[in-house]
């Protein structure tokens, strides 16, 4: 089985183009992490589900932080202006 890398590869982009556009040229992507649903089928009955995550920074406390702001960010999110 192969995973299908499309949907990460095109939110990558997306996001590397929201923050040139946001911030332009001055900006630098600095700490990251990925989040990931996996599903798993399962030959003989319902698959199961886990959560994978990775960071380009390996100090745990800095793991911890960077997802508590993702969990604030993902409760309040801003509005985003379509309009321009």
């Amino acid at each position: 089985m192969t995973v299908d890398t499309h949907p990460i590869g095109n939110l990558v982009a997306e996001v590397m183009d929201e923050i040139e556009e946001t911030y332009g040229d001055d900006a630098s992507l600095g700490i990251f992490a990925i989040v990931a649903e996996i599903n798993i089928d399962e030959d003989d009955g319902p698959g199961t589900t886990c959560i994978i995550y990775r960071c380009n920074d390996n100090r745990t406390w800095i793991q911890s932080g960077l997802f508590e702001e993702a969990k604030v960010a993902a409760t309040n999110p801003v509005p985003i202006d379509d309009e321009e």
